[in-house]
């Protein structure tokens, strides 16, 4: 895991519950910390419970939402993912989440709101899509890294997963490199913890499927 670092490469960490993938990733993350500083690892996790699983000493984990600062809005289809604000909207209560320029009572309830009004809104059209939103912290912080651990992945959909790809080569401007050039980890069990997404029924194909090891940004890709 430690060569996995040092040369860019990108892996999978399986196992059932108790086989140690925590303990590892958190070895991985301290290694990396002690290296490079612990601005060059992030681990990110889809809920902040699994978050909070994955933190240690070295290293504080965050949600997938948090690190990639993932919101819902409404964009034409097919549009990019990923979307670069201009820097006068920073001054916005939830684009500014995370660059310490609100404070944190309004920050809150500023994402309250937001909520709130996700949650009312009807038709599921009207709350839009998951949109990654590279602000100047985000993006900042994201050409910092070195390695990126995702622990739970068996939890993150599919398409979850291919926004925060896409949102790591669109913010280190590596357009042409998996995920931004950054070393990647992987772990989780699937057979323990199902994908938020799934759908009761099958998909009838793999490029239908919610799974997230049926994208083909899924490492070893």
């Amino acid at each position: 895991f430690i060569r996995t670092l040092h040369l860019g490469q990108r892996l999978f960490l399986d196992g059932p519950a108790g086989t140690g993938k925590s303990f590892i990733i958190k070895k991985v993350a301290a290694e990396a910390c002690a290296r490079w500083g612990p601005d060059s690892v992030a681990i990110g996790a889809p809920t902040g419970a699994a978050a909070m699983v994955a933190s240690s000493r070295a290293l504080s984990a965050s949600t997938l939402h948090r690190l990639f600062n993932i919101r819902r809005r409404c964009r034409p289809p097919g549009s990019r993912a990923c979307l670069i604000p201009p820097e006068h909207e920073s001054a916005d209560p939830i684009a500014a989440i995370g660059d310490a320029e609100v404070p944190q009572s309004e920050l809150e309830q500023a994402m309250m709101r937001e909520a709130d009004g996700a949650a009312a809104a009807e038709p599921d059209e009207q709350r839009g899509v998951e949109t990654a939103i590279l602000c100047s912290r985000t993006r900042r912080a994201l050409r910092q890294l070195r390695v990126l651990i995702l622990d739970e992945i068996s939890m993150v959909s599919r398409r979850t997963l291919e926004l925060c790809e896409e949102a790591m080569r669109v913010a280190r401007g590596r357009h042409d490199e998996a995920w931004g050039g950054v070393s990647l980890i992987c772990s989780g069990d699937f057979f323990q913890l199902k994908c938020i997404e799934t759908v009761a029924a099958p998909a009838a194909s793999p490029a239908a499927s919610p799974w997230s090891f049926n994208s083909p940004v899924f490492p070893p890709a």
